[in-house]
């Protein structure tokens, strides 16, 4: 179960960072982004257990709450920003 915590905080935070710029749509980007945050909790929390146990993979896990605290507060493209217009 340890080795489990160790290893799913990373790839779970690496699932959701690209999750959120990966996804596109307008209609949908309060439940993607509510989501996300209750990821970014769960990871949080995870972490803070880390720490708390003073678990060797502490950085690992800082650094991946970091990673998803960056990627959240990056912006965003929606669809309608990506459509090409051509002037002629």
């Amino acid at each position: 179960m340890h080795l489990l915590i160790n290893w799913m905080v990373p790839a779970l935070a690496g699932w959701a960072v690209i999750g959120i710029n990966v996804y596109k749509g307008d209609a949908q980007r309060p439940a993607v982004d509510a989501l996300y945050f209750l990821v970014m909790l769960l990871i949080g929390a995870l972490t803070w257990r880390t720490m708390s146990l003073n678990d060797p993979c502490w950085l690992i896990h800082t650094a991946s709450l970091g990673t998803m605290i960056v990627a959240g507060v990056m912006p965003r493209r929606s669809q309608a920003d990506e459509a090409v217009h051509f002037v002629g």
